[in-house]
């Protein structure tokens, strides 16, 4: 495959050995995924809603365990931005593999950690950067980065708003509240005020962060 193939469909969607890979992923990993299912057969009328389990990729294109073909629009949320198995990414990749899998970041950094931060300097307005390894991290980082400039602890965010699921995020994730936030709304704190998407801004001198996504994903593709 070339990677810029159009979608090839062999089986029904999901496809018996996602089906299969999938009911066996529903013993193994936390109940999420079961809940999930059953949310989704309830709300859709359908009987299965299970996704697609992938087996490779390559470019924009994604094969799955059934060997049906898709169109990754999504560019694997962002990982694949030039493309599933790009020659140059994978090759950097098998290069640093043989020369040194981890060092112990803050600790006992390493070049190629020192090489990425100068380089994000030179690409954004900011000096420094701090390296994390989810959404929640950088969320988590922003809000205490606010915190400790202004000296204001409360936070704007925005009703249906996906900012990870941390708890040092979570109060500031709305989308799906009920599922997600309120769970453990004792154990959250109560500094997040979340302002209806889209409409005038209240006044801002009294919070120390806005967070907000410019359209928001998770919420529905939508645009203020």
């Amino acid at each position: 495959m070339t990677g810029k193939e159009l979608p090839r469909i062999r089986t029904e969607i999901p496809g018996p050995k996602s089906q299969a890979w999938i009911d066996k992923l529903s013993k193994y990993e936390c109940p999420a995924i079961t809940a999930r299912r059953s949310r989704r057969a309830e709300s859709l009328g359908v009987a299965k809603d299970d996704p697609i389990v992938w087996e490779s990729a390559v470019g924009s294109n994604v094969t799955d365990v059934d060997g049906n073909v898709f169109i990754d629009l999504t560019a694997g949320f962002g990982v694949a931005g030039v493309g599933h198995r790009n020659p140059s990414v994978s090759s950097a990749g098998a290069q640093q593999l043989q020369q040194l899998i981890h060092a112990m970041g803050d600790a006992f950094p390493d070049p190629t950690r020192i090489r990425l931060l100068e380089k994000l300097s030179l690409c954004s307005t900011m000096d420094r950067a701090i390296l994390g390894c989810s959404g929640s991290d950088s969320i988590d980082a922003a809000v205490k980065t606010a915190w400790l400039a202004s000296g204001r602890s409360k936070v704007l965010a925005f009703s249906n708003s996906y900012h990870g699921l941390a708890f040092g995020s979570l109060p500031t994730t709305d989308y799906k509240a009920n599922y997600f936030r309120k769970p453990f709304a004792d154990q959250l704190g109560r500094h997040v005020v979340h302002h209806p998407f889209g409409e005038p801004l209240p006044d801002l001198k009294s919070f120390g962060a806005v967070l907000v996504e410019p359209i928001q994903g998770r919420g529905g593709i939508r645009t203020p």
